[in-house]
This record gives structure tokens, sequence and C-alpha cells, in this order.
């Protein structure tokens, strides 16, 4: 593959005359005579339409300018476009010749592009991804379920280690309950928390 075949960019080579706009065509009507037609070449300006009134003779050639205008600002968006590939695609050769010295080998899709861009040239478009997307697996609702359930089962385990016997935790709860009761009720305290302790009736 030639070094002059990748770094040439595409050249605009029209030398036509270019005039910004188009042409808009309007009647007008007086004394239910209709009157016209009468030429303006319209441009745009950020927000703000200007235009110009271009006599009936000169009607062709603004239209051709016109038309020769937007012909040359598709040919520049397009070079804008070839040199970003051409920029991307050298980026894309950098980043596999640093991974191969790495020691890391190429993926096959990887491989095949750079065989392309020594076939093809350096315009093409396709490049792989450095790196792939991970693959849909289980939905999320029933992935958070999971782990939560591992989560939770893990927590219980725990917690008979422990104190024993994972049902402490409700008389745990139901014993803070009480104090919160007779504390509303400004009675005295049931005393403190004592895991394995049986649940004292309420006097009231």
């Amino acid at each position: 593959m030639s070094t002059a075949a990748v770094l040439q960019p595409p050249t605009i080579d029209d030398q036509r005359p270019t005039t910004r706009g188009w042409i808009s065509t309007t009647y007008r009507h007086y004394k239910g005579k209709r009157l016209g037609p009468y030429y303006f070449r319209k441009w745009k300006v950020g927000k703000k339409i200007h235009r110009q009134y271009v006599k009936p003779e000169d009607v062709e050639r603004i239209r051709a300018e016109c038309q020769a205008h937007r012909e040359k600002q598709q040919t520049k968006r397009e070079g804008t476009k070839q040199i970003n590939r051409l920029l991307d695609n050298w980026d894309f050769l950098g980043r596999m010749y640093f991974q191969s010295e790495c020691g890391k080998e190429a993926r096959p899709d990887q491989a095949a592009y750079v065989v392309r861009l020594h076939t093809e040239g350096m315009y093409i478009i396709g490049r792989p991804r450095y790196r792939l997307r991970k693959a849909f697996g289980v939905p999320l609702s029933a992935n958070l379920a999971t782990k939560f359930a591992s989560f939770k089962a893990e927590l219980l385990q725990k917690i008979t280690q422990a104190f024993g016997d994972p049902q402490i935790t409700n008389s745990v709860n139901d014993r803070a309950q009480v104090n919160h009761e007779r504390g509303a009720m400004g009675q005295e305290d049931s005393g403190p928390i004592v895991f394995g302790a049986p649940l004292e009736a309420d006097p009231s």
C-alpha cells in the first residue's frame, strides 16, 4: 500500500462561482390580477432569513451558483468525514501496535480489519470496537432478586453463628418496641436487652 494513496485527502477542484442561498418565487395579486412571478434569493444567517431581489434574466445564473454552493459544501463535509476516518484508522493501528508490544493478541475481527486497511486503504469504515460489550444475561430484576436472596442467606448464617438462634432477632425487635411504648406512656424501661432472655409480658 503506497503512502501517496493513503495521505491524499479529497480535493475540491470546482472553480464555478458560488452563491449562498436558494431561489424563491412569489406572486402578487392586484385588483383581481395575478402579477409576477417575482424572484428572490434567500439565505439564512443564524435564525434570520435574508432575501434579495433577482432580475428575471439573472435567475438561471443565480440558481446555478446556489446549486454549485450546495455541492461544494457537501464535498467539504464528505472530505471532513474522510479525514476523520483516516485519523481514526491511524489511531486504531497505533493501538493494535502497542497491544502487540504488550503481548496481547488481537481479536479475529480486529485482525481482519487490519488486513482491510492494508488492501482497501485508510479511508474505509467499519472499525471494530476496542472492547466488546458484555452480553445481556439474566434480567436485571431477577439478578437483583438473586443477589438479595444470597445476601439474606449470608446474613442469617452470620447471625446464627453469633447468637445461636436466628429467632433472637424477633425477640430483640419485640423488646425494643415494648420499651418504646413504655417510654411514650411515662413508664419505666423494661431493662437492657439481653440476648436469649424471654420477653416479659406487659403488666398493663
